[in-house]
């Protein structure tokens, strides 16, 4: 879901990985065992995720379109949900954990190393390529910007030198292959991680390799700075801010079906309808369903004001158990733990401006949050991890 190595190699496709793969895993999830982890109940991402999809289900009879909002609410959400649940209890230790992360970061890699032989293949450099059949060019700078930190954590954790190197170059891909997408939000996401890998205070950072990761970024973004200046030139001109369905146009309309259903929103995965609807009404505006181009407001627009401050909560409270445990844990789990903040920084500096509410990729940092927390309360399995060289 992540790498999406079916985009790339048709047999792939035919194979129907993911399928298979949630298959699999959930055999052998039935056959080691279901147990969840002490505490299951009480975690508050638990108690937020359930409370959101409940808020969810009661919207579907004010649905714009109820049969739309049925189907993702009981067809299509709770994929999410399977995957979040079935996190928590097979990733019951440490290696586990880190196991897991590294997965995610792979497929990220795999990404950004087709991407780049895709954008040098078009011979279109700076040309706005798209990375595959599900990612255009925002797309992948979003996922770039939300794995890089976690891309950097490996670089640093104790690995042999040709691991290192691989994790570094690998790093250094992901934000060349921000850049190259020219995505103006995968940017802003790169400069976040910078400003966070500068300016954060933490024990585990240390001066060294802070001052040498940074310079590297830095030193990759004023290097294609030339290929995205003019991204930013005239902004002011810019479609997305003057023409109608631009990106402000949009928001504007969105917050207009925002206070128009401020308690139950228009149902899930129904923003696009609702637009379109909208627009329907007044014959001689543009007729175009187009989705939100924000997470944010396409939370708040699908399940209104009950749903959006759950979800507003779900996220915060995943991001500060990131600072707590980064501040109790060993050096290295604190590391991971650090990176992992970071990552969600890239993550929502890219998603305010994508429509990437309900991604996996927010899922997997919600579950690597809950993980966590479960390990933590059960000191059993919080042994010290130990990378093998």
């Amino acid at each position: 879901m992540i790498g999406r190595p079916q985009d790339y190699f048709a047999f792939l496709a035919i194979l129907r990985p993911v399928l298979l793969s949630t298959a699999a895993t959930l055999i052998v999830l039935v056959f080691s065992g279901i147990r969840f982890p002490n505490g299951f109940k009480s975690n508050k991402e638990v108690r937020f995720l359930f409370s959101f999809l409940l808020v969810m289900i009661v919207g579907i009879p004010f649905a714009v379109h109820r049969g739309v909002a049925f189907n993702f609410v009981f067809t299509i959400f709770p994929n999410m949900l399977v995957y979040f649940l079935v996190f928590l209890i097979l990733v019951n230790s440490v290696k586990r954990l880190i196991s897991i992360a590294s997965v995610g970061v792979l497929g990220a890699v795999f990404s950004s190393l087709m991407y780049a032989k895709d954008t040098i293949l078009s011979g279109q450099i700076g040309g706005r390529v798209y990375a595959s059949q599900m990612y255009d060019p925002n797309d992948i700078a979003f996922v770039f910007a939300t794995y890089l930190p976690l891309t950097l954590y490996f670089a640093l954790a104790k690995h042999n030198f040709s691991k290192k190197i691989f994790y570094f170059i690998a790093a250094m891909s992901m934000a060349a292959g921000i850049l190259i997408t020219q995505s103006r939000g995968g940017i802003l996401a790169l400069l976040a991680i910078i400003m966070a890998l500068m300016f954060f205070k933490t024990d585990i950072w240390r001066r060294q390799s802070k001052l040498f990761v940074v310079i590297l970024l830095i030193g990759i973004l004023i290097y294609a700075f030339p290929i995205v200046k003019n991204r930013f030139e005239n902004i002011q001109s810019d479609y997305n801010i003057t023409a109608e369905g631009g990106r402000i146009d949009i928001w504007k309309e969105n917050l207009a079906i925002f206070l128009e259903n401020p308690m139950f929103g228009v149902g899930a995965n129904c923003s696009s309808v609702a637009l379109g609807l909208r627009r329907a009404e007044n014959i001689h505006g543009l007729q175009a369903w187009q989705v939100p181009h924000s997470s944010i407001v396409q939370v708040g627009v699908e399940t209104g004001l009950p749903g959006l401050i759950i979800y507003i909560l779900l996220n915060l409270n995943a991001l500060l158990n990131f600072r707590r445990l980064r501040k109790k844990l060993n050096p290295e789990l604190s590391l991971f733990a650090f990176f992992l903040e970071v990552s969600f920084y890239g993550f929502w500096t890219s998603a305010l401006f994508l429509t990437h509410g309900y991604s996996i990729n927010l899922f997997f940092l919600l579950a690597m949050s809950a993980a966590m927390r479960s390990l933590v309360d059960d000191p059993k399995r919080l042994l010290p991890h130990r990378t093998k060289n």
